[in-house]
């Protein structure tokens, strides 16, 4: 049953931090969903919005979908007056807990805090590492193309939203890489396979090629070039040939990256 986007004031967010704190010290307490719509601990978001715990009858495939709902969930919002507002993402971190910190044999396996949990004072470092604010947040400003930062699966081989790509890791550590939209344009050209609506086989891999010596050329190209406003197809042509296994043929075809 779809329930209408609130936030947490500062008696949710100490309970919901209380929570967390409990479980990552192994403490198997249910996940207090009774926080969600308690007007003693919640305010009104100031726009309307209805959230569905389930909306597809099913986890999330990605947390690509999960973004794409969100941006769907939240569309009469304005997108600069929430982007930093910690106290929702927060109440939409509790209201999905379930999922983003699932049982596996009985018990939860937690990534870090801020996987979870925002502080009021921004920091983009926290910030991209917030499930569900980062999922929102790059489909919002990347479309499509964020299909190459937060789709580690496919359809028919779903993955938990938890699970980051290598891409993503490398490509959002940095700021002005994550908000380019040729930088991941680029990377959705070099990693994302269309047709099977996956991740080329081999995107995750370190060393030559894969996302982390990606950074490595996008650092040095951003000596003598404007990263933040480059055209994707010149940024294209200055890659050295380690990339070439990862860019496709003439018929358009992904080709399988060398080992």
């Amino acid at each position: 049953m779809a329930t209408s986007v609130r936030v947490l004031n500062s008696d949710g967010l100490r309970r919901f931090r209380e929570f967390l704190e409990q479980t990552a010290s192994g403490v198997d307490a249910p996940t207090p969903k009774c926080i969600l719509e308690d007007q003693s601990l919640t305010d009104a978001a100031g726009f309307n919005a209805q959230i569905d715990p389930s909306p597809y009858g099913r986890p999330f495939r990605s947390a690509y979908e999960l973004g794409c709902y969100l941006c769907e969930v939240l569309r009469e919002a304005d997108k600069a007056s929430i982007s930093h507002r910690h106290e929702l993402w927060n109440w939409i971190s509790l209201f999905f807990f379930d999922e983003l910190c699932p049982r596996q044999d009985g018990a939860r396996k937690m990534a870090e805090p801020a996987a979870y949990f925002l502080d009021s004072r921004y920091s983009h470092q926290r910030y991209y590492r917030h499930i569900v604010r980062n999922a929102w947040h790059l489909v919002s400003v990347h479309g499509d193309r964020s299909k190459v930062l937060l789709t580690p699966g496919s359809t028919n081989n779903p993955v938990p939203v938890a699970v980051r790509t290598e891409t993503q890791m490398q490509i959002t550590a940095t700021q002005a890489y994550a908000e380019s939209e040729a930088v991941v344009s680029l990377a959705y050209r070099l990693y994302f396979d269309e047709s099977r609506d996956r991740l080329k086989p081999g995107s995750s891999r370190k060393d030559k090629g894969g996302p982390r010596r990606l950074v490595a050329v996008l650092n040095q190209l951003d000596l003598t070039y404007d990263l933040g406003n480059i055209p994707v197809d010149e940024l294209w042509k200055l890659l050295p040939s380690e990339f070439d296994a990862y860019k496709q043929d003439c018929t358009g075809m992904p080709t399988r990256p060398r080992k």
